[in-house]
């Protein structure tokens, strides 16, 4: 009988036993996105930094450690501050941009 493989668990990082300690928002203190889906309609983004693309297809966000991509159809921005943006559409797939 084969064993398999157990999935690699990566540890927590300083930041992360830090931000758990505290019980504080780990996206403020690692500096990293919050990503909230609601259905496949809607997507709200905290902490971003900058919208780099901007179709009906396709939103690119530059975020930390890697920006987002948003792709579907209908896609628009209904609501964009310093801290979050809302995003509207029929959302098909959301991809972390990793280089390499």
């Amino acid at each position: 009988m084969k064993k398999r493989k157990q999935r690699e668990k990566t540890k927590p990082t300083f930041k992360e036993r830090v931000a758990d300690g505290f019980d504080a928002s780990k996206e403020i203190i690692l500096d990293v996105p919050k990503i909230v889906f609601i259905g496949n309609r809607e997507a709200v983004i905290e902490n971003y930094k900058s919208i780099s693309d901007y179709t009906e297809s396709l939103i690119v966000l530059d975020a930390e450690p890697f920006p987002l991509k948003f792709s579907g159809k209908g896609l628009e921005i209904k609501s964009i501050s310093r801290e979050m943006l809302f995003v509207s559409g029929e959302i098909e797939k959301m991809e972390f941009l990793r280089e390499g």
